[in-house]
Formats: C-alpha cells, structure tokens, sequence
C-alpha cells in the first residue's frame, strides 16, 4: 500500500505537469473573438484548466468513490494503469528518497518503520539503498536544472514575474502545498484521540480538529484542500517545466539537444513536486500529527480550504457525481455487503433532490431562451426583407402573418389528432352539452371510415405547413442581424435550425402536451371544426 501511493502520487503531479504543457496558451492566443482579458483570465492564467481539471479529474471521482469503492475500482483500467503502473514507478526507485526522510522522522520520533514484509535481506538491503541514493541524485540534479533555468527566465512562468521571485515563489508554494498534504494526514491521524487528551497536548491542534470535523466541515475541507493542492501544483508546473527553445537559446549546463527536450517536459519538475512538497510532508504528518497540527497557520489553511468550498466555483462536481453514478450503474457498497436494495437513478439524499431541481429548472429556463433567440431572429429576417420572399416582393407582414397562422394550424392539427383519439372511448353523452363543437368534431371524424380519411388528409396539410413555413423563412446569402457574426446566423438561420426548434415547440410539443390532458377543450372551437377537420377531410375527397 505504501508503495502504491508513492507511486501514484508522483503520477498525479506528472498528469498535472503534462496537462500545464499540452494545453499552455500562447501569448498571443485569439480564440473565438474573445476580448484579450478574458483570454488572459481563463487561459494564459491556466485558469479554465485548472477548474477542468479539479471538476472532471478529481472531485467528481471522488465524490462517487466515497460510497461506491466496489464498483469503482472494478476494472481493469484501475488494475493496469493505476494500481501496476504506480507500483511499478515505486519499483523504479525514482522516489526512493521519501524512504530515508521516513526512517529519519521515525528516528526523531522515537518510532519503529513498521512494515507487513519479512525483514529484508542483504541483496535487498543493497538494491533498497542504491534507489535511495540514485533517487537522491536524481533529486539534487533535479533542482539544480530547475533553479538554474528559473534564474536564467528559461521556464514556462509568466513573463511579467521577475526571476528572483519565481525562486521565492516556488519554495512557498512547495511549502504550502507540503502543509496542505501533511494536514490531511494529520487529521486522520488524531480523530480517534479523545478531545479531552488532544486538549491538553495542543489547544491549538484541538481548536483545528474542532473546525474540521464539526457538522460537514471534513468533506467541505477535503474539497476545498484539493482545489488548493491542484492550483498551486498546476502553479508549480508552470513555474518549474523548463522553456528552452532547442537550437536557438543555451541548453542548461551545455547539455545535448536531446537531453534538453528531455528537461522541457517538466519530468524533473514533477519528481521535486511529488517527493519535497508531497510525500516528505506526509511523512511529518504521520509522524507529528499534533505538532504539525498545532502551527499557527493549519487554522488559516482550513478556513481558506473552506472559504473556496462554499465559493461553489468546483460545485460542478456534484451535479456530475449525480448523473455518472447511474450512467455507469455504481451502486453504494452497502448493497453489496449488507444486501441492500439496488438504488435507482431516482435522488436519494437531499443533495441529488436539490441537483435535479436545479437542473430541472436550467433545462426549462435555456430551452425557453433558446426559443425567443430563434423566433427573435426568425422574425427579424423576415421583417428586414432577408428572406428570398420577401426579397421577391411579398410584403414582410403579409409573411409573418401568414408564418404565425400556419404554425397555429399545425398546433390545432398535432394536439387535434391526438383529442379526437383519446375521446373515442368516452360516452358522447357526457360533453354534448358543455362542449358542442367538440361533440361535433368527434361526431364527423368517427362517422364510418372518416377518422382513416381525417388521418390522411391531416398529415399532407401537416407536409404542407412545414413546407410552407421552410419556403417563407429561407434566408438570403447576404444575410445580416443585429449585427450578429457570421457563424451564428449560418448555425440557427442558414442551416434552419431556428425555424426547427420554432416550428416543434411552438407548432408541435406545446399543443401536445396541452391537448393529451385537456382533449374535450382543446377542440371546443370552430378553427378545429372547420379549418382542420372539415379542411382534412375535403384533401383526402380530393
């Protein structure tokens, strides 16, 4: 287990490193007509990857493997790729130096290195020490490449921060990153001593460990420590991954062009990152979980960590955990253990009832949107002469009212159809007084074999107004809206799509879902009677 998480956590911080790399923006970056602030905030800045990253990559995972460890770690992608490859890496000696950090803290502590293993033997021995020392070798290289390239402005850090401090910057972020990682460690080790024996050690620690686990504030910490260990590593990638342009600057010590490419991937970055500012930390957190708790600045840490959770800005997760749990069928491991009914994709906690509310209510409120944008610029381009009939001498409001009866005849048509089915089952003894027209309409479509007719003729009068309302609304190659870019008139007026979300709502659903429960008064009119029946019927005589 322990070399496990050795391993895995240098391939967190070199995923970090590699994505700050592939997706680093170039000064100049135009994107989408965006002003240059905005691309400076979000993507110069690292910003948009850095929520990217905590959203999809971490918080979202965690949140449904919190409750559902069976079923998550249940593939072979977790076997080969994580927990073989992070083993593997340990295997490499590459953190081999963490070990001698371990075994001095424990000598300080006045604690024995405990192991699960058989005592090693004299080749182990001798293997076990030489990663040590190639791995200590690879660090002090490490950080010589490193601080010489950050003296020398060679590494991808902005360009407005002075070289001095991108020194001082990286050794506090290291150390902040340490503390946040050593904290976790920390407070899972002293949650089971009593707060009256961890009172009298440390008030200190003690007022810490009452703020973390008071109420939700452990899982509100843990989500806000993980923003923090993610933006400051994605920091730290951006200060430490060397920016050496192969053949035009000085290779850092002279080396090769090869060995050079080799530096700029932020390798050597990652390998400080994961064993000075993660595991040697958590090595002091297990072995000190008091002290390192009693410092003056854990209590600040915690209220930040907490302050970023209830900012929201990674709340996302939540509303991705609720809808991947049942995409991928996870279930809680009680089901499995203690024999639990299977959940559903119905809510369960509160949380999931208040998520699919919201969603509920997004999905109502950009749909609604979507569709005045649509009639919105429907409208304007039949009212400014941009349609090829109107461009060909129709009057622009003669159009539109001929556009606005068709689609309320394909309304009385689709939720009609529907009414004069439903009813075929009920007593027209019971309506005929209080709906006459209606009773009228049933009495003609269910006369012998009218309804096949009326079926008939309905659906070419339903062809006909899809084709008519198309013909009325195309647009003109030159078109212009409301100054509007090209692209967006092309995706909603050229292509038709604002004709097609127009006609399916407005003409369509919204008479549908109306008409399938109020069928008796949906067509208690004459329209129905006369324009789409009697209409219907004639097209078919035809």
């Amino acid at each position: 287990m322990e070399r496990f998480i050795v391993g895995r956590q240098f391939l967190v911080v070199l995923v970090v490193f590699v994505s700050q790399l592939m997706s680093s923006a170039i000064p100049e970056i135009q994107l989408w007509g965006l002003n240059k602030e905005t691309t400076e905030i979000f993507l110069n800045s690292g910003i948009a990857l850095m929520v990217v990253t905590i959203v999809l990559g971490q918080l979202t995972a965690q949140l449904n493997a919190a409750n559902c460890m069976l079923d998550f770690i249940n593939n072979y992608f977790m076997l080969y790729f994580v927990a073989y490859l992070s083993l593997l890496i340990e295997f490499s000696g590459l953190l081999h130096s963490v070990y001698l950090v371990q075994m001095i803290f424990a000598k300080v502590a006045g604690q024995p290195t405990e192991s699960d293993e058989n005592p090693r033997t004299l080749l182990q021995r001798i293997f076990f020490w030489l990663r040590i020392l190639f791995s200590l070798a690879v660090l002090g290289f490490a950080f010589a490449v490193t601080i010489s390239a950050l003296f020398q402005g060679k590494t991808t850090m902005w360009s407005s921060v002075p070289e001095p401090v991108s020194v001082v910057l990286f050794f506090l972020l290291m150390c902040f990153v340490g503390m946040l990682e050593g904290m976790q460690i920390a407070l899972f080790a002293v949650v089971n001593i009593p707060s009256e024996e961890l009172e009298k050690h440390s008030m200190a620690a003690y007022n810490n460990c009452q703020l973390t686990f008071r109420d939700e504030n452990l899982q509100s910490f843990l989500i806000g420590r993980q923003i923090c260990v993610t933006i400051c590593t994605f920091v730290i990638a951006r200060i430490t991954t060397l920016d050496v342009e192969i053949g035009v600057d000085d290779n850092i010590f002279g080396v090769s062009d090869g060995l050079q490419s080799f530096f700029n991937t932020g390798l050597l970055g990652a390998v400080i990152t994961t064993i000075v500012s993660s595991l040697a930390w958590r090595i002091i957190g297990s072995s000190f979980p008091i002290a390192f708790l009693s410092n003056p600045l854990i209590g600040l840490i915690i209220r930040l960590c907490l302050l970023l959770e209830a900012s929201g800005v990674c709340s996302s997760a939540w509303v991705l955990a609720r809808y991947h749990k049942p995409l991928v069928g996870y279930q809680p491991d009680e089901v499995y253990l203690e024999g639990l009914d299977p959940h559903s994709a119905e809510p369960v906690t509160n949380r999931d009832k208040d998520i699919d509310r919201f969603v509920t209510v997004v999905r109502f409120s950009y749909s609604l949107a979507l569709l005045l944008f649509c009639v919105v610029l429907v409208m304007a381009c039949m009212l400014t002469q941009q349609t090829k009939v109107t461009e060909g001498g129709l009057h622009p409001a003669i159009a539109v009212v001929i556009f606005w009866l068709l689609i309320v005849f394909l309304a009385m048509a689709e939720g009609g159809q529907g009414c004069l089915v439903g009813l075929s089952h009920v007593n027209p003894h019971k309506y005929t007084e209080s709906h006459p027209r209606t009773w009228k309409n049933m009495t003609v479509v269910h006369s012998g074999d009218n309804m096949q007719r009326f079926i008939i003729g309905r659906q070419f009068l339903v062809m006909v107004v899809v084709f008519l309302s198309q013909y009325l609304t195309e647009p003109t190659s030159d078109l212009s809206v409301f100054g509007l870019p090209k692209f967006v008139l092309n995706f909603f007026l050229t292509s038709g799509l604002a004709l097609i979300l127009t006609t399916i709502i407005l003409g369509q659903l919204t008479a549908q879902v109306n008409a399938a429960t109020c069928m008796l008064d949906f067509i208690n009119n004459y329209f129905m009677l006369y324009f789409v029946t009697y209409l219907s019927l004639a097209i078919e005589f035809s």
